[in-house]
């Protein structure tokens, strides 16, 4: 199994409260030994990852990219930089076969595209991750143990700005979005789940599809936002588009915590929180 976190967006709105750094530094929590200072949610991502035995991963990097590199040297993973593209590979660690791949027009573009560029690591069973998120790593150890491609939902009334999904008697998941309707949501898309083999396959066709469609192929003089329009949307998009085919289940995380840090108002609430998760993640 292994694992991809996409970690190359700005986070313009945490800049509220004075954070320019990328979202998944900001700290949480105490000092432990992997690290200096207190954790960081890509700290607490990795030691979730390395407990569960996942040791292949790709990080898609773009805002800031040197101190997301930095960061994960300072997590104990010695790192080897390769001068073959845009891919940086990673060696002799707990974390043999990290690998970050660069989306360097993370300013134009959005997560569909960033996945895009990872699109070789979508085989075999795959955990997708948002960086941005904090969550309880009993999370993704029952994703892990599971047999079927899941997506962990946190069950609460939500607004029109979430990843909302829509459910059948049987839990399997049947729409994935923003635009499902308030209404009939199950909960929300907390951005961790895991792909099946077959799931992970489609889910890379289906981003290709994306990606060579007529209107992602509009060629213009201006940015790779408006030459690549399909890249300016989530990667939800994709997920949504392989459900008809796959059963993907909704896991939801219960009294487990899982919190998306977007705003000022979402760490201080992850700040409040963070006790109930515990030293170990």
């Amino acid at each position: 199994m292994k694992a991809i976190i996409l970690a190359a967006g700005t986070g313009r709105r945490l800049a509220e409260m004075g954070w320019t750094k990328p979202k998944c530094l900001v700290p949480i929590g105490s000092p432990t030994s992997l690290v200096e200072g207190p954790r960081t949610l890509l700290d607490r991502a990795l030691a979730a990852f390395h407990r569960a035995g996942i040791s292949e991963i790709a990080i898609i990097v773009g805002y800031q990219q040197d101190l997301v590199i930095h960061a994960a040297r300072e997590a104990n993973l010695k790192s080897q930089i390769s001068d073959l593209g845009s891919e940086i590979s990673h060696h002799k660690s707990q974390f043999p076969n990290l690998k970050f791949i660069s989306n360097p027009h993370f300013a134009t573009t959005n997560t569909l595209y960033s996945l895009w560029l990872a699109r070789e690591y979508l085989c075999g069973d795959t955990i997708l991750l948002n960086s941005d998120l904090l969550f309880d790593s009993r999370i993704l150890e029952l994703l892990v143990r599971g047999e079927s491609s899941a997506l962990a939902i946190d069950v609460h009334p939500c607004g029109l700005e979430e990843v909302k999904v829509l459910t059948d008697d049987a839990g399997r998941i049947t729409q994935l979005g923003k635009d499902v309707p308030i209404e009939d949501s199950r909960g929300e898309y907390v951005g961790l789940g895991r792909l099946n083999a077959a799931a992970s396959l489609a889910m890379r066709k289906v981003l290709e599809q994306k990606m060579n469609s007529p209107t992602s192929q509009n060629r213009s003089n201006s940015s790779v936002a408006q030459v690549y329009e399909v890249a300016c949307i989530f990667y939800e998009s994709a997920l949504n588009d392989i459900l008809s085919n796959h059963a993907v289940v909704a896991a939801p995380t219960g009294d487990l915590v899982a919190i998306e840090i977007d705003t000022p108002e979402d760490y201080e609430r992850a700040l409040r929180l963070s006790h109930r998760i515990g030293i170990d993640n």
